[in-house]
């Protein structure tokens, strides 16, 4: 990849574009092997770390499929699980009985804390961006996921 410095011609739209996106999947590769090693921490799988941070309110099980981007049937295994070891609960919704809401336990609650504690201790901007870039990262970040 060109990169600006004395000597080198400027980078073209479409190089800086490439290593851009480039940039941006070995990121989301160290934020999918943070993930796992925090999960690993917490005895816990990856998914069901996830699966944690959208319970901040609770949500069907079509919406978590939606959000985990996987099947209804594979949602339905993790919550069996997470259920079993005191993380979430299933609660009918108030105004169709039918609906199962799945909602974090006061148990779950405290590991999610603890989990965001501990992603925050190891997060990649932490150490190697100061307060004014990572307030600039986040408002370019903002931009790419609206809808988060």
């Amino acid at each position: 990849m060109a990169s600006q410095s004395k000597g080198r011609p400027e980078a073209s739209a479409q190089e800086i574009q490439a290593e851009l996106d480039s940039r941006l999947m070995l990121l989301a590769d160290q934020l999918y092997m943070l993930v796992g090693n925090v999960a690993a921490e917490f005895e816990m799988t990856p998914q069901q770390t996830m699966l944690l941070r959208h319970l901040e309110q609770p949500h069907t099980m079509g919406e978590l499929a939606h959000v985990l981007a996987c099947d209804r049937s594979n949602i339905t295994g993790l919550i069996d699980r997470m259920e079993a070891r005191h993380l979430v609960e299933r609660v009918s919704d108030a105004q169709d009985r039918r609906i199962k809401r799945i909602v974090l336990t006061a148990y779950g609650r405290t590991q999610l804390t603890r989990i965001q504690e501990r992603f925050l201790e190891l997060s990649p901007t932490g150490g190697s961006l100061g307060p004014e870039e990572r307030r600039q990262l986040l408002l370019l970040l903002r931009k790419l996921t609206p809808e988060a």
